[in-house]
């Protein structure tokens, strides 16, 4: 007996102590780990002689959104990568769609969800020491779960376990004239781990 008043105690606090979050009308934005900056250098030596390099990375990947009803926020991702590798080869990827997260539960703290999206983009690699250069044409997809540890009514923590396919197809021409045609598939499993932020009022 002890123990279900204790179960409904706790109830009554968890209903009390709930935020006004994951409703109707409510702007979704989240960010995670892939949001980064990348600055190093590196090098090798042995029988071919001595090198050093430097290399820069930037990855840039939000995502806003709205939630249609309670619970399910849909809007739009922009994923932008730049690298500079070894000061010879640059490379720039966009992506771009559209997404869906459904959070299955709302609490005042765990909240976990399904989400998906699918998307189209393209690449851009170029090389220093020529004119060669190739471009792609991207297709994108993801589903996922994962879960949002709110640390108050608009700022939570954020962690996702997600299926990344992509084909990519891939036009190569060189300064001689030579073109090369590819597709490329890849098939990832993913960790992130970011941050999300909802606005809306408060009830």
């Amino acid at each position: 007996m002890r123990y279900l008043q204790l179960f409904g105690i706790l109830l009554l606090f968890i209903a009390n102590n709930a935020f006004s979050q994951l409703n109707k009308g409510d702007i979704f934005l989240a960010g995670s780990t892939n949001s980064s900056l990348t600055v190093g250098s590196g090098g090798f030596s042995g029988n071919g002689g001595n090198s050093k390099f430097d290399y820069t990375k930037i990855t840039f990947s939000p995502l806003a959104g709205y939630f249609v009803i309670d619970k399910l926020p849909v809007g739009l991702f922009f994923d932008f990568k730049y690298e500079n590798l070894y000061n010879q080869e640059k490379s720039r990827t966009i992506e771009y769609g559209a997404f869906a997260r459904f959070y299955i539960l709302k609490t005042a703290k765990f909240n976990p969800y399904l989400e998906g999206r699918i998307g189209f983009g393209n690449s851009l690699s170029k090389f220093n020491y020529s004119n060669y250069e190739t471009s792609g044409k991207i297709f994108t997809g993801r589903i996922g779960g994962g879960c949002t540890y709110f640390l108050n009514q608009h700022v939570g923590l954020d962690a996702l376990l997600a299926y990344d396919y992509k084909k990519t197809k891939t036009e190569s021409s060189s300064e001689i004239g030579y073109p090369s045609n590819r597709t490329y598939k890849t098939n990832d499993f993913s960790i992130n781990i970011g941050v999300v932020l909802l606005l809306g009022k408060k009830e």
